[in-house]
């Protein structure tokens, strides 16, 4: 994945359109509330139209892009921080595989964790913990040899 290509793309459009100022604390909120709109009218497309007896392609997509609106927002939030998405992206995703099944909810199952191809680790380097099935892809980004 190229977090960072498209992190490159969105500081290009924002300051072509004239959005990279420099942030300050209000500029910080206003920027996340952003992202909390994005999803207040993804939410709302399937409140009004995402019936039970189907749902059109056309809302699909139109879910999809405001979905696709925040993830712009984000990254151009990560831009303004100085983060790189690709690092975090790959940091998150091998805690979250570290955590057991239904993690956070009354289904939970301590320690399990979902199987899933790859590679076994346990390793106090990686930036998650415990034990879990990694792919190989997130092994090579926790630093362990091919």
């Amino acid at each position: 994945m190229d977090i960072r290509a498209l992190q490159k793309e969105i500081a290009d459009l924002t300051a072509a359109k004239g959005f990279d100022d420099a942030l300050n604390r209000t500029e910080a909120l206003a920027k996340l509330a952003l992202v909390h709109t994005e999803v207040s009218e993804a939410t709302q497309l399937v409140k009004r139209e995402w019936l039970d007896t189907g749902v059109s392609d056309a809302l699909l997509r139109k879910v999809g892009i405001e979905i696709m609106d925040c993830v712009i927002r984000c990254l151009d939030f990560l831009n303004n921080i100085g983060q790189d998405g690709d690092q975090l992206f790959y940091d998150k995703m091998a805690e979250n595989w570290a955590r057991p099944y239904r993690y956070g909810t009354p289904y939970e199952k301590p320690d399990t964790i979902v199987p899933r191809e790859g590679v076994l680790y346990n390793d106090p380097v990686c930036p998650s913990k415990g034990n879990a099935v990694m792919s190989p892809t997130l092994y090579a980004m926790c630093g362990f040899p091919g």
